[in-house]
């Protein structure tokens, strides 16, 4: 059974942190963010898909990952790692590809395992404007639910 906290809890006003708690060891979910395969499984909202993932898991090294919206719009995101202490944190920017205007923000993964269960603590910062955060905060809210879902199986 996984929890959420659904409203963003900000440390800005451009800052969405989002906390979940996973039934699962944190070596797993950690895994889910660091393996091309498994972030497959999770790695769009509902109804949207994750065909393609490619990781280059070091620090500097680049992750790429497309997602594939219901009506067939093909979305790619990309980014560097920046920090790598498995299976406890992980530090990496992300950025939509072919946006009007690029725009990088860097996400902090932090998770910690309590009795066969891993709460982890995500932080993405910083956005331009409040809109894009909630739509940020929107859209990984269902890529976790189908995480813990994948998770479970």
């Amino acid at each position: 059974m996984t929890t959420m906290q659904s409203n963003p809890t900000t440390m800005s006003d451009l800052d969405l942190v989002i906390q979940r708690q996973f039934d699962a060891p944190r070596e797993l979910v950690f895994k889910a963010w660091t393996e091309p395969e498994r972030l497959m499984h999770w790695w769009a909202m509902e109804g949207a898909a994750a065909p393609a993932c490619s990781i280059d898991l070091r620090v500097d090294g680049s992750w790429r990952a497309a997602v594939v919206t219901p009506d067939g719009t093909e979305h790619w995101a990309h980014g560097r790692y920046v920090e790598i202490d498995a299976p406890e944190r992980l530090v990496f920017t992300f950025c939509w590809e072919a946006a009007e205007d690029e725009h990088d923000t860097q996400i902090t993964i932090s998770l910690a395992e309590q009795d066969g269960q891993t709460s982890m603590m995500f932080h993405q910062a910083t956005f331009r404007t409040i809109k894009e955060r909630d739509e940020h905060n929107e859209g990984w809210s269902s890529c976790f639910d189908q995480l813990a879902a994948d998770l479970a199986a």
